[in-house]
C-alpha cells in the first residue's frame, strides 16, 4: 500500500467534503458499517421467514385433504417461502463472507 502525500491527503479531504455536501444519499449508500448492520437484520428476517415457511409447509401437508384443498395451498406457499428464504440466506451469507477488495 502506498501512502499519500500531504497534498494528496488534502485534495482527498476536499473531494470527500464536497461529495458529503452535494450528495449525502451517495455517502449513506457507501457507509459499510450501516450496510453490514442492515445485512445482519436481513439475515435474521430471512431466518424467521424460513421458519415460517417450514411451519406452513408442515401444517399445510398435515391439513391437506386431497390435492385441491386449502391445506395443500398453504403447503405450496410454505414450500415456496422455504425455498426462497433458503436461497436468500445462502446468498446473504456468501456476500458477508466475501473478502474485501
Amino acid at each position: 500500500m502506498v501512502s499519500l502525500s500531504e497534498d494528496e491527503k488534502s485534495r482527498l479531504g476536499e473531494i470527500e467534503a464536497h461529495v458529503r455536501a452535494t450528495d449525502p444519499g451517495f455517502v449513506r449508500r457507501l457507509d459499510l458499517a450501516l450496510a453490514h448492520r442492515r445485512q445482519g437484520r436481513t439475515i435474521v428476517i430471512l431466518w424467521c421467514l424460513l421458519f415460517l415457511g417450514v411451519s406452513m409447509l408442515a401444517n399445510g401437508l398435515t391439513a391437506a385433504q386431497g390435492v385441491i384443498s386449502l391445506g395443500m395451498l398453504v403447503a405450496i406457499i410454505g414450500g415456496g417461502l422455504t425455498i426462497w428464504s433458503t436461497v436468500m440466506v445462502i446468498r446473504c451469507r456468501a456476500w458477508r463472507s466475501r473478502p474485501p477488495h
